[in-house]
């Protein structure tokens, strides 16, 4: 017996409907259907985090996008990437419509998928934005080590909340 047959025989008691494998008939038909979708189907649509209307703006007159220092959401401090994103804007570091348009272009990594996670029309403002980012991405200066963390003890008689608030 060929080992397909076999492998179709066996599976003729169980409660299952159909082939239990994959033909290239299958395959050609996922292709066709894949392949027959409209041009419509294909099409992205940006859905940015601010009101979709500042898309329909033009940008400002004389207004060049600047190399902007990119943020990745691992390391360096959130506030200070927004004053550096601010500061790159120049004369248009005013514009909050333009903030908010411009801000995704100094992300990278798993800061800009957060950025893309941010639900359609969620942020009203540019401080809403840059409050939001720099929740997320707040990274305490102080490094603690595991030999720290081993030393820190409860005081004779310290509540146990003030404990956790000084661990």
């Amino acid at each position: 017996m060929h080992p397909q047959e076999e492998f179709a025989a066996a599976g003729k008691g169980s409660e299952q409907k159909g082939p239990s494998f994959v033909t290239q008939e299958d395959v050609v038909a996922m292709l066709e259907k894949a392949l027959s979708r409209s041009q419509e189907d294909w099409k992205y649509i940006p859905q940015p985090p601010y009101s979709s209307s500042l898309l329909q703006q033009p940008y400002p007159k004389g207004y060049e996008t600047p190399t902007f220092v990119l943020f990745d959401g691992r390391k360096g401090s959130p506030k200070e990437h927004v004053n550096r994103f601010l500061n790159a804007l120049g004369p248009h570091a005013g514009d909050y419509n333009l903030q908010l348009r411009e801000f995704s272009e100094s992300l990278t990594d798993r800061a800009y998928i957060w950025y893309t996670t941010l639900a359609l029309g969620s942020m009203h403002s540019w401080d809403d934005l840059a409050s939001r980012f720099c929740k997320k991405y707040f990274q305490h200066e102080e490094r603690v080590t595991t030999t720290q963390l081993n030393n820190t003890r409860q005081k004779q008689g310290e509540d146990p909340v003030d404990f956790l608030r000084r661990f």
